[in-house]
């Protein structure tokens, strides 16, 4: 082999030399073909399919859903609490305004009434929106029956496993106020 040219190019190397791919495998012409047929047919999956036809969408209801999702998004803060305090304080914690005229500070909407009402409003105009609520909902009453018996399951999951320590709310409540103490310093 000789020295590379300052092109990066060996100097004695031919340009007319196509690689052979298929070179030491045992294709034949008619191997090429049967693969190149099974690339241009169809797949299974873009076969047409009989589609049930789609439920109508529920109308609104006289309650709205608003105060159903603010129950999920409330009940969400408090599995958010011990991984995400910051989370969980934006759903419950109402915001707090300044009121230029009378310069006194009034409580406006947490996050999870804000999440709630874009819902609601959402589920007003949206047909797709009211069946999604509507499915999600009713899962939501499974949900409920499974969140009322979490609490024994963390608690056995604490007190018998190692990895309960990590989900003690009192540690990540404490790791919470020394990253925001270590904020307030800096």
């Amino acid at each position: 082999m000789s020295e590379p040219d300052f092109d990066g190019t060996l100097a004695d190397s031919d340009p007319t030399i196509v690689p052979n791919h298929r070179a030491g495998s045992n294709y034949t012409v008619d191997d090429v073909d049967t693969v190149r047929d099974a690339r241009t047919k169809p797949r299974a999956s873009t076969k047409e399919r009989t589609r049930k036809p789609r439920k109508p969408a529920p109308p609104y209801p006289a309650e709205g859903y608003y105060d159903r999702v603010l129950e999920f998004y409330q009940g969400l803060s408090m599995v958010f609490f011990p991984f995400e305090p910051q989370v969980s304080l934006y759903l419950v914690t109402p915001e707090t305004k300044m009121n230029p005229e009378t310069k006194e500070l009034e409580e406006g909407l947490s996050g999870a009434e804000k999440c709630a009402k874009a819902w609601d409003d959402a589920a007003k105009v949206s047909p797709s929106v009211r069946r999604l609520l509507e499915t999600f909902l009713t899962v939501t009453v499974w949900g409920a029956l499974i969140s009322a018996h979490a609490p024994m399951v963390l608690i056995l999951l604490k007190n018998r496993t190692p990895l309960g320590e990590k989900l003690d709310p009192a540690e990540a409540m404490e790791a919470f106020l020394k990253r925001q103490t270590q904020q307030d310093d800096a």
